[in-house]
């Protein structure tokens, strides 16, 4: 309700001079303050914005959620902010935070795979309508077809023992594609391989162009097949003495300090400066001449997204 002006009367008490009181005692006269109401309450404390994406709705594969939110009431050290409708198939109950404000939600989130509910805890204080974006990531559920429908996504605030009557609600975030309902498998939605060259017994450089519908993480495998009728140079370190064969001073030609006994070609990311790819282990693939298959594979912390 809206609050009303503040009336303020009082007693002045007796002056203490020299440690004895003397004087009489007087009341003062009553007295409405000026500035208008206090302790009015007509704020609502609501979302003003709040919206939510993913990556992807591929069949198990590892799903970013991306959470933007903007309370009009600042957010206290202690609150907390409660995500429900997320049913996935994440078995772990300290999900990590990403982001700009995953400080101050304390980095990670507790999350319970059984309810689907996920609540962070704030850490370092938000003033009220700070836009807040947060990320995390969960595994969508394994669907043969398309997944029967996640409960309603909604996010609420609450004050806990710091402010225990102030509270955001919980609402529901709407959005135009369910969040975690998964049903797609995984495929290129790009797949390209051109080759630089088709003279008979020339160096080719081959580019492969690839898009995944759902991010790759380290330590993930890319096999090619079909490579066949290539010419090959055993595996040694390159050379380098005058007068060599210039193939075998080519990195990638079965020639490199990677090698190890094992035939491996270089991959790069610009072929015509020698860069190596930083995106591939060693920035190297092993190759198999025998049957044309060469076996790329991603380098531990790189993720390659799916957009």
């Amino acid at each position: 309700q809206l609050g009303m002006p503040l009336h303020v009367s009082g007693t002045l008490g007796r002056l203490e001079k020299y440690g004895v009181l003397s004087g009489e005692m007087a009341d003062i006269v009553g007295m409405t303050t000026s500035g208008g109401p206090i302790l009015q309450t007509s704020l609502v404390p609501v979302f003003d914005l709040k919206e939510v994406g993913q990556d992807n709705n591929v069949n198990g594969a590892v799903n970013t959620i991306y959470l933007t939110l903007s309370p009009n009431i600042a957010l206290c050290t202690g609150f907390k902010l409660t995500v429900t409708g997320l049913v996935s198939s994440t078995n772990f109950s300290t999900i990590p935070l990403l982001g700009p404000f995953a400080r101050a939600l304390g980095h990670a989130a507790v999350y319970d795979s059984v309810t689907g509910v996920l609540i962070m805890t704030v850490l370092e204080q938000l003033a009220a309508n700070t836009v807040i974006r947060v990320l995390f990531r969960l595994q969508n559920r394994m669907c043969p077809e398309q997944c029967t429908s996640p409960p309603a996504m909604t996010i609420a605030v609450s004050g806990e023992d710091l402010e225990p009557y102030l509270q955001i609600p919980a609402s529901s975030v709407t959005n135009p594609q369910q969040i975690l309902e998964s049903g797609n498998i995984l495929r290129w939605t790009q797949k390209t391989a051109l080759s630089s060259s088709s003279v008979s017994g020339s160096l080719t450089v081959l580019t492969f162009s690839l898009q995944p519908t759902a991010p790759l993480f380290g330590g993930t495998e890319i096999t090619v097949k079909g490579l066949r009728g290539t010419q090959h140079t055993p595996c040694n370190a390159c050379a380098t003495s005058p007068g060599v064969n210039s193939l075998d001073q080519t990195p990638g030609l079965g020639c490199s300090d990677k090698c190890q006994g094992h035939p491996v070609l270089a991959v790069f990311e610009d072929a015509r400066a020698l860069r190596p790819h930083t995106m591939v282990a060693d920035s190297v693939a092993s190759f198999d001449r025998t049957n044309g298959t060469l076996v790329i594979k991603i380098d531990v912390g790189i993720v390659i997204t799916s957009r």
